[in-house]
């Protein structure tokens, strides 16, 4: 059995980056997510102000700021504790720039710490939800992939799709 269990999550002060942004670029980063019938959650917000930050342009399209968000993914950091069996560890360690942390044997599941910033969990995702990864790999990084999905993320993998796969896991594949 596979269990996986958030323990470090960003803890985004959005009204301190809006007033530090707006008193030294003139602008509220946030404005056009502010403008928005969409709900975005803080990480969401955050990576559509920063790249509004970036590029003041981007103040109008909030949405595909998000979806293009790139590097700017590295500025969010996720680590989950998970209990999981030994193999799948091992792949995850080889297929992923996720930094692992292993703790001594439990029976058949290693417990590891997994972390990483939102960058390398995309790419780890779509090298993990692949149709020539084992099904508890998938069955492992399918349960990240929801996790990032309720955190208001969907539109971090807009450009993926969802393909069913055996004994109810999924692939990620390229829409």
């Amino acid at each position: 059995m596979i269990k996986i269990i958030p323990i470090i999550t960003p803890n985004i002060d959005i009204s301190s980056f809006i007033k530090a942004t707006h008193e030294a670029l003139g602008y509220n980063p946030l404005s056009g997510v502010d403008k928005s019938t969409r709900s975005f959650s803080d990480p969401a917000k955050f990576l559509t102000g920063l790249s509004a930050f970036h590029n003041k342009m981007n103040l109008k399209a909030p949405l595909s700021s998000l979806r293009e968000a790139g590097s700017l993914c590295s500025h969010l950091a996720y680590s989950f504790i998970i209990a999981a069996p030994k193999n799948v560890i091992l792949k995850s360690m080889e297929r992923t720039e996720l930094h692992h942390t292993i703790a001594e044997d439990l029976d058949d599941l290693q417990l590891t710490v997994i972390s990483g910033n939102l960058k390398q969990w995309r790419h780890g995702l779509l090298e993990c939800c692949h149709p020539d990864s084992s099904h508890s790999l998938r069955l492992l990084y399918d349960g990240f992939y929801f996790y990032f999905q309720k955190q208001g993320l969907s539109e971090l993998w807009f450009d993926l799709k969802t393909a069913p796969a055996p004994n109810k896991t999924f692939y990620l594949e390229q829409k």
